[in-house]
């Protein structure tokens, strides 16, 4: 088993070093038909999330980060033990445009049936499903 870090998943999606790009499509297409198996964590989600859409690196619109993104998460031979958190994150992120770890949170709010994410992030308020409750 081998843990991916976040600047394996961003050469790949930026292509932006051809070489180690390269190296790392082979690296996805041998995880991808199961030759490996890998890992990595919602940490390493969260930085490659806000990586590609630093206007600082590569300014991507929260639409091409989902779109390139679940389809990676999606892969059987890339372990995550919060494949559907991570997966419903990146859709809130979209669609109720609130930073990756918000919609991290409110995942994990909506998806383990919890009671409630105490915060003071009006944030929570507009996703369905979640309640927020201040201190």
């Amino acid at each position: 088993m081998r843990f991916l870090d976040t600047n394996t998943f961003l050469r790949y999606l930026t292509n932006d070093h051809p070489i180690r790009a390269s190296r790392c499509r082979r690296l996805f297409r041998r995880i991808h038909r199961g030759d490996i198996d890998a890992t990595t964590s919602e940490v390493i989600v969260a930085e490659i999330v806000y990586v590609l859409g630093s206007t600082k690196w590569y300014n991507q619109s929260r639409d091409e980060i989902r779109d390139a993104m679940v389809p990676l998460l999606l892969m059987q031979h890339l372990r995550l033990p919060d494949r559907w958190t991570l997966i419903d994150a990146l859709d809130l992120f979209v669609r109720h445009r609130i930073d990756f770890a918000d919609a991290l949170a409110a995942s994990y709010v909506k998806n383990q049936s919890l009671e409630c994410v105490v915060s003071y992030d009006t944030c929570y308020d507009k996703i369905p499903g979640v309640r927020r409750e201040q201190p």
